[in-house]
């Protein structure tokens, strides 16, 4: 709701408009949002499935594995050109190389949570990491916040602090199946 209603904002506007060349793509953009959010979720829910099925170093070992495989061929169906062509530095090398281990990091992460308190408790709290890009804009490059960022914010939090409150529901229900 808050994602349309600032798009009606901006069109008005009372809030920044978008770059060039992009003033009609707000609805494809809101669409491939909400279409990859979704997507994060399911996979995140399918990977609380399987470390609760198996290993969860196995279900590391082969998720690692599977992305890799699609990974190499996107960027080798999509991006090759623009990689040969590219002046790779030292100091490009060493972004790469710290992008890759923070992703290393995280998915290695991802499976203790996931075990510890679920997905739903997960996602909640990854949408609290747009907090750390929005207080940088703010303080660094002074940018002003629009008002719909705390309303979305406050609910999310305020999610996390119910959903915590009352704790993970699968694993209550299979508490409750055991007795």
């Amino acid at each position: 709701v808050l994602l349309v209603y600032t798009d009606l904002k901006s069109a008005e506007g009372e809030l920044p408009p978008p770059s060039p060349g992009n003033e009609g793509k707000r609805l494809l953009g809101d669409v491939l949002t909400l279409v990859a959010a979704t997507l994060y979720a399911v996979s995140n829910i399918l990977q609380e499935h399987l470390t609760g099925v198996d290993d969860w170093r196995k279900v590391l070992a082969l998720l690692g594995c599977a992305a890799s495989a699609i990974s190499g061929a996107q960027c080798l169906f999509l991006e090759s050109d623009a990689i040969s062509v590219y002046p790779w530095s030292m100091i490009d090398v060493l972004l790469l190389m710290a992008y890759v281990f923070s992703l290393f990091a995280i998915y290695t992460l991802v499976p203790q949570i996931l075990m510890s308190s679920g997905a739903t408790f997960l996602n909640l709290s990854l949408l609290t990491s747009d907090f750390w890009a929005v207080l940088f804009g703010v303080t660094v490059l002074r940018e002003k916040v629009h008002w719909t960022y705390f309303v979305s914010f406050l609910a999310t939090v305020s999610g996390i602090c119910i959903y915590h409150s009352r704790g993970e529901p699968v694993k209550a229900r299979a508490v409750d199946g055991a007795g």
